[in-house]
């Protein structure tokens, strides 16, 4: 019995270093290397079949030569090699090189090549072969292919620029305005997943790798870690933070802002502790952004550019940021600091004595949101809370379910920016826009009453928190900008002066002529203005402009834990002859269920909406109305059934007591993680019309089941 444990031991310790070999490079830049060698080996099976080794062109002739199958052989390394290593030679690899060809027939770029060679060192290493003795040869050979591809380019062959374009500050603004003015959900993400990418001055890969716990708010700003990066992939470098800055002055770039429309829109997943979960959110963000640049306003933002949606890509924000930062003022923060923040290496002894300090950091974070540098605003502070109150601890619990307790001051910053600047969303995003349909935008009042409690100014003696990142010449501004008003306040006592001394001598010349018996211009005024206020007439204008305007007020005491009392303006719409619970274009909210429950169960005091549930077909305008009413019923009845039968059911319950009920229902739903055929979904985001119909399939499917059992 020991014998059989020891050799159990043995296997899973040979499965763990074999793990451990693989893992020596990402699993990106393995998926590129053996792209590039799939194609080295088709073509040396059309062109050099000599150099491969008779149990990798049997595997071929049975499997085909396809990246796929090629790629699956290659898994099995360090065992059946393709190649054979001893027979192959510089010669062989360069002949391949040389063959290479786009599409169009044009040559590849020198950084394509080098690619090709990092991929030919990795097969060698995968195979435990010696890679030195070709290294000085190819070194030749590759130094030439630079000097050709080179003089091909000032000979007017192919593109001179490599790679993407960097982003303008002027395009990066326009595109997250278009962004922000659309109701898609997958451009709610894009917009915060641009605006983070741009501030952190990152790869977008590294994006899908930040945690709820990788944040933290830090005095007037956000600060996030990474915890591994391209240059670093060993996580060997010094975790800082990187800081993040709202932007109050231009709305559609805070990123602040940007990440608190995001958190009320997208629930937090429980059990993915990932700010953007899902199987593959570069992808996402890569693929909604080439739709961006390719139709509407962010198509015509590129063409009045004189550039095309080759020109942008993923890696066009970290180059923009970048350049903005660094270029884009005559003060622009040091060099040191812009390359620790991009994550660059400096060189030599400077990495060594040149460290990060949080003060350069914070001065990159405020240049890269785009606040001015040259008005005292640079310094502004984000929007915030003057001071605690039980309704920005209740609202947090309302609007972010699930939220991991290391994020709640960042959530409480988050939602003060999105009070503040309600005006402008309301003015900029469509009115189907998700977060109309979120708790915080359901009661009026109670937003009012938040965004009073909500400041944005510079910084002042007595305040909760500080302004970071100030440079000298921002604090130099602002006391002239103090002196500027001091002198602005002074000048209209002075202009005063004047004006009183020569009313007061007019005043005298007309008492004198009233006691002569002359009629003055005034003297009339005001015996016509006595006459008027004793008959009572502004009396009644007065009346007839304070009049209140017509409208039916209910008010009802809602029970549950503790009792809850709130007044709903109960509007009755007309249309087509009769009153209506709705009007007649009423849309059902396009959100998660959670949010669909929501209006199942309360009141929508600023639209006027009355709990969905007692709504009937006739109060729907069309026979496509009635069928989603018929949907959204189904589901919600699922979850009703489910929250009495675990005795949490509440008639008229807070909107506290509505997401508690639908925690203790939602298990219903089968909303999961992970989909059937086991791909990463985003469960919690799923659109409620989405869920019906995976309800009703999968309910449809049992009974079949039951029914063939049944008969056989």
């Amino acid at each position: 019995m020991p014998d059989h444990e020891d050799q159990d031991s043995s296997f899973d310790a040979e499965e763990a270093v074999r793990v451990l070999r693989t893992n020596t490079i990402s699993p990106k830049s393995r998926d590129v290397y053996d792209g590039s060698i799939a194609q080295m080996l088709k073509w040396f099976y059309d062109n050099k079949r000599q150099l491969l080794t008779e149990q990798f062109v049997q595997y071929g002739i049975t499997d085909g030569f396809s990246k796929v199958s090629i790629r699956r052989f290659l898994a099995d390394a360090p065992s059946n090699a393709p190649i054979k290593f001893k027979d192959f030679n510089v010669q062989d690899f360069m002949e391949w090189i040389v063959s290479k060809r786009k599409e169009d027939g044009s040559t590849p770029t020198y950084s394509t090549y080098n690619c090709h060679r990092a991929g030919l060192f990795n097969l060698f290493r995968d195979y435990k072969q010696d890679i030195r003795p070709l290294q000085s040869e190819l070194k030749t050979h590759f130094r030439g292919l630079q000097r050709t591809t080179t003089q091909a380019l000032a000979n007017g062959e192919g593109k001179v620029k490599i790679g993407k374009d960097a982003l303008e500050f002027s395009l990066y603004k326009s595109l997250c305005l278009v962004l922000m003015k659309s109701a898609k959900p997958d451009y709610v993400f894009t917009h915060c997943f641009m605006t983070y990418c741009w501030n952190l001055m990152c790869r977008a890969g590294n994006m899908t790798s930040i945690c709820w716990s990788h944040l933290e708010w830090r005095n007037d700003a956000l600060g996030i870690y990474f915890a591994h990066m391209k240059n670093d992939q060993l996580g060997q470098r010094p975790r800082d933070p990187r800081h993040i800055y709202a932007n109050p002055i231009i709305p559609e770039i805070c990123p602040i802002l940007s990440l608190g429309i995001y958190m009320l829109t997208t629930p937090i997943s429980p059990i993915n502790p990932q700010v953007f979960p899902g199987g593959n959110q570069y992808n996402r963000f890569r693929k909604v952004l080439i739709r961006l640049l390719g139709t509407g306003e962010g198509s015509a933002e590129l063409q009045t550019r004189g550039m095309t949606t080759d020109d942008i890509g993923t890696h066009s924000c970290r180059k923009g940021a970048t350049t903005y930062v660094s270029s884009g003022s005559t003060a622009a923060p040091s060099s040191t600091a812009v390359h620790l923040r991009a994550g660059w290496a400096l060189g030599g002894v400077q990495d060594r004595y040149l460290r990060y300090e949080a003060a350069g950091d914070q001065y990159v974070g405020r240049t890269v949101t785009g606040l001015p540098m040259t008005q005292p605003e640079f310094a502004i502070l984000p929007p915030h809370f003057q001071q605690r109150s039980p309704l920005i601890d209740k609202m947090i619990s309302i609007c972010f379910p699930n939220l991991p307790t290391s994020a709640v001051q960042v959530a409480e910053f988050a939602l003060a920016s999105v009070v503040w600047h309600v005006e402008f969303l309301e003015q900029t995003l469509p009115s189907n826009h998700r977060l109309f349909f979120t708790p915080l935008f359901r009661d009026r009042d109670q937003l009012m009453d938040l965004k009073n409690l909500v400041t944005c100014r510079l910084n002042s003696p007595g305040d909760s928190i500080v302004a970071t990142g100030v440079p000298p010449h921002i604090s130099i501004l602002q006391h002239m900008h103090s002196l500027a008003k001091n002198v602005n306040d002074v000048v209209p006592q002075i202009q005063k002066v004047a004006p009183d001394v020569i009313r007061g001598v007019i005043d005298e010349i007309e008492k004198r002529a009233m006691t002569a018996g002359t009629v003055t211009r005034d003297g009339l005024e005001a015996l016509i203005n006595g006459c008027l206020e004793k008959s009572g007439l502004y009396q009644l204008v007065q009346k007839l402009e304070d009049s209140p305007t017509s409208g039916i007020q209910q008010e009802e005491t809602l029970t549950g834990d503790e009792a809850v009392t709130m007044t709903h303006m109960v509007g009755m719409h007309s249309w087509g002859g009769r009153l209506y619970l709705v009007p007649q274009d009423f849309a059902f909210p396009n959100s998660c269920s959670q949010i669909a429950w929501q209006y199942w169960m309360c009141w929508d005091c600023q639209k006027q909406y009355p709990p969905l549930r007692i709504l009937s077909k006739n109060d729907m305008s069309k026979t496509n109305m009635q069928k989603r009413l018929s949907d959204f019923r189904y589901l919600m009845q699922l979850v009703e059934k489910r929250v009495e039968e675990k005795g949490k059911w509440i008639a008229h319950p807070s909107i506290d007591q509505t997401n508690e009920m639908f925690e203790a229902g939602r298990d219903v739903l089968d909303i999961s993680e992970v989909s059937e055929k086991g791909r990463k979904r985003r469960g919690e985001q799923m659109e409620w019309s989405t869920t019906v119909n995976r309800v009703r399939n999968k309910r449809k499917s049992q009974r079949t089941s039951l029914i063939i059992g049944f008969l056989f």
